[in-house]
């Protein structure tokens, strides 16, 4: 059985990680590029810069992940812990996405420590 250590440092767990964050990085640039085009309103515009920011971010992570920096993963989950928990404090339903997606990484770490 492998350590969680080594699932996490593969190079097929880093490839798959990198993949997720650039489908949340093209995600959140579209919805901050509608986001800004809709509306002149300064709330609204700043939502959409946070959302074009947020994808910037996951962007150069997951590049540095896909190339296999181990620092970029661990910025990028301690980056996702701390959106997680803001989300718990906003009054939408992203929360689910959230932990969705924490149970597939789960699911994902314990079949890959069960095939070695």
């Amino acid at each position: 059985m492998k350590s969680i250590k080594e699932v996490l440092t593969s190079p097929q767990f880093m490839r798959e990680i990198s993949f997720l964050l650039f489908i949340f990085a093209a995600f959140s640039g579209i919805i901050g590029v509608l986001t800004i085009t809709q509306s002149s309103e300064p709330d609204v515009l700043a939502i959409g810069i946070g959302s074009l920011l947020v994808a910037v971010i996951n962007g150069v992570l997951a590049f540095f992940i896909r190339r296999g920096y181990v620092t970029a993963l661990w910025t990028a989950a301690v980056l996702f812990v701390l959106d997680t928990m803001f989300q718990l404090l906003q009054p939408t339903g992203a929360l689910l996405a959230r932990v969705l997606l924490i149970a597939i990484l789960i699911r994902y770490i314990k079949r890959a420590r069960a095939n070695a």
